[in-house]
């Protein structure tokens, strides 16, 4: 497998990689981080305060954790790789290769669920459901922003059907990592589950959440 040695992510992952690391995120950090400053001098009633916090803190935190699942995601193929060489040619170092091999798959793939529960968590706070109307009438919405009806984008649908409820959808499946990112639920043709890999979800998000920030009056 052929690689850019000056980014360390193999040739056939480094479009949406790149795209991501290098362009959407910075973006999407710089654009949160403007729409925090105006809404902080700002009066904010109720919850706003915790609520706009939490969103800025989660907001980084992806950022974290999409670099380290790149880099992981680069590394576990590799190491994957290897290990099947190694069992083909009879290396005595197989069985060690292809326990840290799978060891880098467990990390990938809490990384991923990570970064899903963080996206669906910060969709939640953006469209006025952080906090339920029961517990705080006031301040659910944040500064300049509007109740809204939630999109149901493709973070959603990984984090609805293949991590919260995977009993009624087919049970979870293996991470794998791919061109357009690590895939918890991708299924062949027919069936119920369709991920289009997680740099492609990334993307997705940041695009929205931009957009929604931008409308904030």
């Amino acid at each position: 497998m052929k690689s850019d040695t000056n980014h360390n992510v193999p040739m056939e992952i480094k479009p949406l990689a790149d795209q991501l690391l290098n362009d959407a995120l910075p973006r999407l950090v710089s654009t949160v981080d403007k729409y925090f400053t105006v809404a902080c001098n700002r009066c904010m009633p109720g919850l706003q305060p915790l609520l706009l916090g939490e969103l800025n803190r989660r907001i980084r935190n992806i950022q974290r954790l999409l670099h380290s699942i790149v880099h992981l995601a680069d590394a576990s193929s590799a190491l994957h790789f290897q290990s099947l060489v190694s069992v083909v040619q009879g290396d005595v170092r197989a069985d060690i290769e292809f326990e840290k091999a799978c060891d880098q798959q467990d990390q990938l793939w809490l990384l991923s669920e990570t970064f899903y529960w963080n996206c669906a968590r910060c969709l939640a706070i953006l469209y006025g459901e952080g906090v339920s109307k029961k517990l705080a009438a006031d301040g659910i919405d944040l500064p300049g922003l509007c109740r809204a009806k939630k999109p149901f984008i493709n973070v959603s649908f990984v984090r609805h059907k293949q991590i919260e409820h995977p009993e009624a959808f087919g049970g979870s499946l293996a991470v794998g990592a791919t061109t357009s990112g690590p895939l918890l639920g991708e299924r062949d043709e027919g069936g119920t589950i369709c991920d289009m890999g997680l740099y492609a979800n990334a993307l997705e998000f940041v695009e929205l959440v931009c957009s929604r920030v931008a409308s904030a009056e």
